[in-house]
């Protein structure tokens, strides 16, 4: 194999890690941002928009597997050959479906904090007074 097709492969492979790694990211703070800490267990708000946003992040981190599987098929095929392809439609429509449902779905959680974040604000919890100091005996 080629240099640059090295190069290429290399890069695909870490574009593919990358957006797979982000994509895991977003989803573990998305639950810590909207998760109700006032109930024990994970319990998020946030309605059809949120869903949806982490539904299709969770998508995208599938999609860069199948990328990531189906990177390692063409070297495996392509092994015969001195001079695999990194063109493969298949290849193509996993990591173009990984970019896209991980794009659309960060957007959909933007639009999720945004939404949640118009609603109305619970009110501070009042604190306490300090304890009286003890009168001092003689």
């Amino acid at each position: 194999m080629q240099n640059r097709q090295e190069k290429a492969f290399d890069y695909a492979d870490a574009a593919i890690k990358q957006l797979v790694t982000l994509a895991t990211a977003v989803v573990g703070a998305t639950i810590l941002i909207f998760d109700n800490q006032d109930v024990a267990g994970v319990q998020i708000g946030g309605g059809f928009v949120l869903v949806a946003g982490l539904g299709l992040t969770v998508f995208s981190i599938l999609l860069g597997l199948f990328a990531g599987n189906r990177l390692a098929g063409i070297l495996l095929e392509d092994a015969r050959f001195t001079d695999p392809k990194i063109k493969d439609g298949w290849l193509s429509i996993f990591w173009g479906g990984q970019m896209l449902a991980f794009i659309i779905g960060v957007a959909l959680i933007v639009v999720a904090a945004f939404l949640d974040n118009g609603g109305e604000a619970k009110p501070a919890a009042p604190t306490p007074p300090p304890p009286a100091a003890a009168p001092a005996s003689a």
